[in-house]
């Protein structure tokens, strides 16, 4: 393992891919939610612009509430337990249930922590989605079960692609998510997504 330098540029690289993977996974599954709930539930432009600022609004809420991941907030609220790709549960791992003194960890144990959430991002967006439609709609742990088994089907029809699902999107809703994507930076004021 490399030392001093080595370690932090390790660290900003893990943290860059973090940032990637986040920005990827947005776009992909907010494209997929909002196809999921025009064709499904019969939602249109307004409601589904309504609901992307929901998310927004959720993400919020829950980046002030530092002591819980947004995946254990689902949990608690709707009974979904989510699980990263290996199939664990948030409830197996530490950084995703435990108070963590960032400062206190050691800098390979941080990037192993880091390392490892990557595999929680896609849960993790899907947990706002689904806590948007939950707190926002009042849609209960089996609604919110079925869009996300709506929205795995969308993301599998479009193979997984951030292309593809986001043209698809366009077509389909008359939304463009990265015309979205881009007012919201710009609204924000930061230059920085928000989601």
């Amino acid at each position: 393992m490399p030392k001093g330098r080595g370690m932090a540029n390790l660290l900003r690289n893990v943290e860059r891919q973090m940032n990637e993977e986040h920005d990827k996974q947005d776009r992909i599954l907010r494209a997929a939610a909002l196809i999921t709930m025009h064709r499904h539930w019969g939602w249109r432009e307004k409601r589904l612009l309504g609901l992307l600022e929901m998310i927004d609004e959720v993400i919020s809420e829950c980046g002030d509430t530092k002591q819980k991941s947004m995946i254990q907030m689902l949990d608690e609220e709707t009974g979904i337990e989510l699980q990263n790709g290996d199939g664990k549960s948030w409830k197996e791992l530490a950084f995703l249930n435990a108070e963590i003194d960032i400062g206190k960890l050691t800098l390979p144990k941080l990037i192993y922590m880091r390392q490892q959430e990557l595999k929680w991002i896609p849960s993790l967006v899907i947990a706002y989605i689904l806590l948007a439609l939950h707190r926002k709609c009042g849609f209960g742990a089996d609604r919110c079960g079925r869009v996300y088994a709506q929205i795995l089907e969308v993301e599998e029809e479009f193979s997984w692609s951030e292309k593809d699902v986001a043209e698809a999107c366009r077509k389909e809703t008359g939304i463009d998510i990265d015309k979205v994507q881009f007012l919201r930076e710009v609204s924000d004021g930061s230059g920085k997504k928000t989601g």
